[in-house]
């Protein structure tokens, strides 16, 4: 009962800041759960039902794109319980680690951000939990779990690769399981199939594409995601629980490997968390040390003045003014649509519009495609507002003029402070011609 009072303290946290904006990927994953289906252009379908469920119960808010996560967090937390008993921690250990994690930015933030890493998490550690307890019908619960999982990011099929070194010595049961598990791929897999395998094109695209190594924000990334103290708990650890030790370090070690060569993000290394929390064997002292500075540095990201560059959700911020700024500027709904350059903008203006309709994606830059190629493009003779909050107006007026019948700058309207401001341009009559598709997924 104490367990769960204080769970329920670190979800009820997260709903002080979950009316906060939408990132753009999470607008993104809104527009796709109006259209469901067995598969996206980047993603597995599990993000868009899940959202879909979300706004069914509480409408087209912020909150409603968020619950789904925000529920799956509390699963996830005792998820974590579950694996401190299966690996055999004392309940005092059991308690503290739960906590830990809950409490930590990878804890709060896994229930506040509509994205396809809490369930992943989620799934992982049930799978961690199966393979640990090694029951007789280990492999086909941990296969079925994986399936799921996969639903929602398919890097969960990474998860056999500690499991096969640890329990290799029953190879038809672990076989079975891996075949189990890849029935979470068949959803995907029809879809690609009704759609040229963009999906495929596009995670070629995202292995061959080169960019600058970053293994020093990489790193700065996890110590942000664990905070401080409780990673420094977990890497002074001396605690002998192999799997967990080398599921741990198998996921991180990949991604620092890869953080040499191209960049990646933080959170690609979130599996890895469940089972290195399990390492913790420091006191009670240090560990409680560790939740209070973890809430600390959310409260402080969350709540002190940053300024606007150094500020982590600067994406989001002033979307909540797009319409205002937009009804100002003389955008009809009944007579004009709304189109942008970038699928992220494309993506905020369908979820901060006047009326949450789907905007339109203008490829007029050569841009890699997205889930907007896939629906239908914009009604031709339609009038149109381009809306961006960067870039170069006349640029932008030079690349929208083969498309329309005129095209004209709108005074620009401020939707964060002085930090932000929205560049709209008005374009009426569209021909019904598209930019030539470019060759990048």
């Amino acid at each position: 009962m104490k367990l769960f009072f204080w769970i329920l303290i670190s979800k009820l946290l997260v709903l002080t800041f979950i009316g906060m904006e939408l990132m753009p990927d999470e607008a993104q994953y809104w527009t796709w759960s109006k259209e469901l289906s067995y598969g996206y252009y980047s993603k597995p379908p599990g993000i868009a039902w899940q959202i879909a469920f979300g706004t069914f119960l509480f409408g087209d808010t912020e909150f409603g794109v968020r619950f789904g996560s925000w529920l799956l967090s509390f699963f996830l937390s005792y998820a974590i319980y579950g694996l401190t008993k299966a690996v055999g921690l004392d309940k005092e250990k059991q308690y503290w680690i739960t906590l830990a994690f809950s409490y930590s930015p990878l804890g709060i933030f896994s229930g506040f951000f509509a994205t396809t890493d809490c369930a992943y998490v989620l799934f992982w550690t049930l799978a961690c939990i199966y393979a640990v307890r090694q029951g007789p019908l280990a492999y086909v619960q941990i296969g079925l779990l994986v399936a799921l999982g996969a639903l929602w990011k398919w890097p969960i099929y990474a998860i056999w690769i500690p499991i096969a070194l640890f329990y290799y010595k029953q190879p038809a049961r672990l076989l079975l399981g891996m075949l189990i598990s890849l029935l979470g791929l068949i959803p995907s897999l029809i879809w690609n199939i009704q759609h040229d395998f963009v999906t495929f094109q596009h995670v070629q695209a995202s292995v061959a594409h080169h960019t600058k190594g970053n293994p020093v924000e990489f790193l700065g990334a996890q110590v942000a995601l664990v905070s401080p103290i409780l990673f420094a708990l977990i890497i002074i650890s001396k605690k002998s629980l192999p799997f967990c030790r080398v599921t741990a370090l198998f996921v991180v070690g990949v991604v620092l490997a890869a953080s040499f060569f191209e960049k990646v993000q933080g959170n690609w290394a979130v599996a890895a968390y469940p089972t290195a929390f399990m390492l913790i064997n420091s006191s009670r002292r240090w560990i409680l040390a560790g939740i209070l500075v973890s809430v600390a540095l959310i409260a402080a990201l969350l709540f002190l003045p940053l300024p606007y560059k150094m500020n982590p959700f600067k994406q989001s911020l002033g979307s909540k003014n797009l319409s205002k700024a937009l009804l100002a500027s003389g955008y009809n709904p009944n007579k004009d649509v709304l189109v942008s350059d970038r699928y992220q903008m494309t993506s905020l203006l369908s979820f901060y519009g006047p009326e949450k309709i789907r905007a339109y994606f203008l490829n007029i830059h050569g841009l890699r495609h997205n889930q907007f190629d896939l629906w239908p493009q914009m009604p031709q003779h339609k009038s149109a507002y381009f809306v961006e909050t960067s870039g170069d107006a006349d640029r932008f007026i030079e690349k929208l003029t083969p498309y329309f019948a005129s095209v004209e700058q709108l005074p620009s309207q401020p939707i964060y402070g002085n930090d932000k401001e929205a560049i709209i341009i008005r374009a009426t009559d569209y021909n019904g011609k598209i930019p030539s598709p470019p060759n990048k997924y």
